[in-house]
């Protein structure tokens, strides 16, 4: 079993799928932390974290917690 958290340091945006092409759907905000429950490569050469909420947030704008390397990769949705 992983547990991987990541927290954003000012509130960052969370879209849709893995990428800035996919809608804003919320805003994580800034010292708040979520569960990481899987990882894309986006198209724009990024990682990019799924959290729970079926929401994504850039890996290179959170600060990562845990035991990430184990991370399911996961399909990205349709856009």
């Amino acid at each position: 079993l992983f547990v991987c958290t990541v927290t954003p340091s000012n509130n960052v945006n969370l879209r849709g799928g893995p990428g800035t092409n996919y809608a804003q759907v919320d805003i994580f905000s800034g010292g708040s932390t979520r569960y990481v429950i899987g990882q894309s490569q986006g198209g724009d050469s990024y990682l990019w974290w799924q959290l729970e909420g079926e929401v994504w947030v850039r890996s290179d704008i959170v600060q990562v917690d845990g035991t990430c390397d184990n991370v399911p990769s996961v399909i990205a949705p349709a856009n």
